[in-house]
């Protein structure tokens, strides 16, 4: 195990179903399946920076299905992506169906490696209103074999606590084959 820095603010430990399953045709059961992960997350010693977003959305809406995370080729239909091309241009939608504002930390994974997500950062920090979602366009990076992409929402990100059960989570889009 690596040591935790100094500027750590968070610990999270995820459990990754089946990591090596490319689901590329829409079957809902398995589809949904892994979209689940398991986390254990952590504040480490209340280091709790101010939270700031860093990344802003091309569309804000509260119209149609509020999901948690999503990746489509539409900005404004959110239609399950379950393989694209490596490049490909599509829209990542973050939403929050609950009615308090919610705070959330994105991260990408392609295969199971930490990926920069837009503007080629890693982290990105963004703040939902209630019964809204956000939309963001977003470029799928290059691979030269078919892999698994996921991005993933950490909500109240540095504000993780026993009494706070959504804090415990993470939502993730369906996993997107993304082929070369």
């Amino acid at each position: 195990m690596n040591e935790i820095g100094d500027e750590t603010k968070e610990v999270d430990y995820l459990v990754i179903k089946e990591t090596n399953l490319l689901i590329e045709e829409f079957d809902l059961d398995p589809v949904l399946s892994m979209k689940q992960i398991l986390s254990l997350r952590y504040d480490i010693e209340n280091k709790q920076p101010l939270f700031t977003e860093s990344i802003f959305p091309i569309a804000t809406t509260s119209e149609g299905t509020i999901d948690g995370v999503f990746l489509s080729e539409s900005k404004s239909e959110l239609n399950s992506l379950t393989s694209a091309n490596r490049g490909q241009s599509v829209y990542l939608t973050v939403g929050n169906a609950t009615d308090e504002v919610v705070n959330y930390a994105l991260i990408a994974l392609l295969d199971w490696e930490q990926v920069p997500l837009i503007d080629n950062q890693l982290v990105h920090f963004v703040t939902v209103n209630p019964n809204e979602k956000k939309v963001f366009e977003m470029t799928l990076p290059n691979t030269i074999k078919k892999k698994n992409y996921q991005v993933l929402a950490f909500p109240h990100p540095f504000d993780v606590s026993n009494t706070n059960y959504e804090s415990q989570f993470v939502e993730s889009t369906i996993r997107t084959v993304i082929k070369p």
